[in-house]
């Protein structure tokens, strides 16, 4: 009889293959891609010769199509969200202002706190009444829920938003505030437009 050949042994599963570049809708990944583009997010693995790079998790293996380089792309702010676009905020007493924005990329897509790895920054810029020199104040500034404090805005996942809630106490000094949203790495991104809002302390 002739000797009997070994069986063929399985090899790895095919990857699931996934487009993901800059804006991704990662609200219709499943949690196991979530996870994978996590990591994938947090290593960037070098691509191989067709532009793809393999993990491989509890849920996958997973083909990622990681899309343009994230590294100095333009994005644009869509301006700060009601109450903060329509003219000076007129502020007497201690308020907190929500600050809350979109950011998209050149191609339209919403971009989240998975596209970025630096959120973007709160500026605060005071012009004194008494006709002093305008100065920069966002050292003093607080927030109240949304924001950290190193003065980045967070990302709400709900509602699909950047939101900042910036407290008003800490500028007591009667002037115009304007604050701007700017770029947390500008070797990562710039803002080629920005989300700007003012208010006066009248007190």
């Amino acid at each position: 009889m002739p000797a009997r050949r070994p069986g063929k042994r399985p090899g790895p599963p095919t990857p699931q293959q996934f487009s993901l570049g800059l804006g991704r809708n990662v609200a219709n990944l499943a949690e196991e891609e979530r996870t994978a583009l996590r990591l994938l997010d947090k290593t960037r693995p070098a691509l191989d010769s067709r532009g793809y790079t393999e993990l491989i998790t509890n849920g996958g293996p997973f083909l990622f199509d990681v899309g343009p380089d994230p590294h100095q792309q333009e994005l644009n702010c869509g301006g700060f969200l009601p109450p903060m676009n329509d003219g000076p905020v007129r502020v007497r007493g201690n308020r907190t202002l929500p600050l809350k924005a979109q950011l998209f990329n050149g191609e339209g897509y919403a971009i989240t706190d998975l596209d970025i790895t630096s959120p973007p920054l709160i500026q605060v810029i005071l012009t004194p009444n008494d006709g002093s020199p305008a100065q920069d104040v966002t050292d003093a500034a607080l927030a109240a829920g949304m924001g950290s404090e190193d003065h980045q805005f967070e990302y709400d996942p709900v509602e699909q938003i950047w939101q900042y809630n910036l407290k008003t106490k800490p500028y007591q000094t009667p002037g115009t505030y304007t604050i701007t949203m700017v770029s947390g790495d500008t070797d990562e991104y710039a803002l080629s437009s920005t989300c700007e809002a003012t208010f006066e302390r009248i007190d």
